[in-house]
């Protein structure tokens, strides 16, 4: 990543970041994450840094948000001020003509508007689930997002925006310490309130740009599925291409597939995510620890959760694996092999329900991206899924892990089919026998 920059003209002070080489792709995040947060979210980071293989990735914060100069004219619609960001960005920055990726909801209407304002400095468009209307979501929905800005709402929009990522409290607080970041409270109320009263896009036929415009049929927040198949016919020649996933965003989701996406629509090659291996996930978490942790009492608690730590750190070392990282109430632990993951499980749930901290866990192999000490991708979400559905004391498994440890000595109990929050139909999960599930 290059580090924040200024572009100063005579409209005030743009900031924006530059990744990579190749042909010149403006890229607009949404709602308030600002520059200087986007390498906290190591997916963030992997799609900046996987744009930027084949592309010289430029991304800036939008009047308004993070780095970049207040808004002024609250008389103007917003996107009509950001599209004019976009302009300057490709004449300050760029220098010629530029492909335009926007995503979800400000950003996507932005490089809809920029196309149309300037198309001669667009050449290329590309946008994702982009919300144009909201098809039946106005009104107090509509409220709810702007009450949830002062936490006077209990909307999840976590779930609605990334749920493969709902469960995950690392990417929950990200998410919140990049808004706070990006814009105060005020200042996201106001920005909310003006751009729902504004006029909703017109003209999109006449756009002339070639454009691709990505869609994710499953898409939780389901708006923006009508929204962007609208957009798709409205645009004369629009190329629709339906990924997987319900998740709003290209950070969240299947990585390779959005980014070999928009490597199609700027017609260059994408090698795929440099850092991918497979692997055998475990995850773990203490049932009812909110409650325990009242109960018990902050000291004692606090000497649980160490006894916690302590155990999952040997019992995962023993059995060959790697601690990726204690959540606080849990662990996430990645194995070379299933067989390994497995005996780690048992020997877990059993140590853990001795001491009184009885624990749900979910094991899965799929392959991962890795980033450091840290792993993501589709994979490590259905892991986590798998686990929220365990009981007490039981090891959930996915259905391809009976079939890769097909000959051990493992016994499983097939548990039926369930619905996975943000993947779609139904999945069959097996249950494990350990020596804690023998004793219930």
């Amino acid at each position: 990543m290059g580090g924040v920059r200024d572009l100063r003209d005579d409209q005030g002070l743009l900031a924006y970041a530059v990744w990579g080489e190749g042909p010149a792709l403006v890229f607009m995040q949404d709602l308030f994450r600002p520059l200087d947060s986007l390498d906290d979210d190591p997916r963030f980071a992997r799609l900046l840094e996987d744009l930027g293989s084949f592309a010289s990735l430029v991304v800036f914060d939008r009047s308004g948000i993070g780095f970049s100069d207040p808004i002024t004219d609250w008389d103007r619609p917003l996107v009509d001020t950001w599209a004019q960001d976009v302009v300057r960005i490709i004449e300050g920055v760029v220098g010629e003509p530029a492909a335009v990726f926007g995503t979800g909801s400000m950003s996507g209407r932005t490089a809809l508007r920029a196309a149309q304002l300037r198309p001669e400095l667009v050449k290329q468009l590309v946008v994702m689930n982009v919300l144009t209307g909201y098809h039946g979501w106005e009104g107090n929905a509509q409220r709810e997002v702007v009450a949830n800005v002062d936490g006077q709402s209990d909307l999840d929009f976590l779930s609605l925006i990334a749920p493969s990522r709902a469960d995950d409290p690392e990417a929950r607080r990200e998410r919140e310490r990049a808004g706070r970041r990006g814009a105060s409270a005020a200042d996201a109320r106001r920005i909310w309130e003006k751009y729902y009263r504004d006029p909703r896009p017109e003209g999109l036929s006449a756009i002339t740009v070639p454009t691709t415009v990505l869609l994710r049929p499953d898409v939780a927040f389901e708006p923006a599925a009508a929204s962007t198949r609208e957009v798709a016919d409205q645009i004369p020649g629009a190329k629709l291409v339906e990924l997987s996933g319900a998740d709003l965003y290209p950070s969240d989701g299947d990585l390779d597939e959005v980014v070999g996406a928009i490597a199609d629509a700027l017609d260059v090659s994408f090698g795929g995510s440099r850092a991918s291996e497979l692997v055998t996930m475990l995850f773990s978490d203490i049932v009812d620890s909110t409650t325990r942790a009242q109960q018990t009492g902050d000291v004692d608690w606090r000497a649980l959760l160490e006894r916690h730590d302590d155990a999952t750190a040997k019992i995962v070392k023993r059995h060959g694996g790697t601690v990726v990282k204690q959540t606080g109430d849990g662990v996430l632990a990645t194995f070379a092999m299933p067989t390994r993951a497995l005996r780690a499980a048992a020997a877990l749930s059993d140590e853990l329900s001795r001491v009184g901290l009885p624990v749900r866990i979910g094991v899965h192999t799929a392959e991962v991206e890795r980033r450091g000490e840290d792993v993501n991708g589709t994979g490590v979400n259905l892991a986590a899924r798998i686990m929220g559905q365990a009981a007490a004391d039981e090891v959930l498994v996915s259905a391809a892990i009976p079939l890769l440890v097909t000959g051990s000595d493992h016994e499983f109990t097939s548990r039926g089919q369930f619905a996975l929050k943000g993947f779609p139909g139904h999945h069959e999960l097996y249950s494990l026998a350990t020596p804690a599930s023998r004793r219930t």
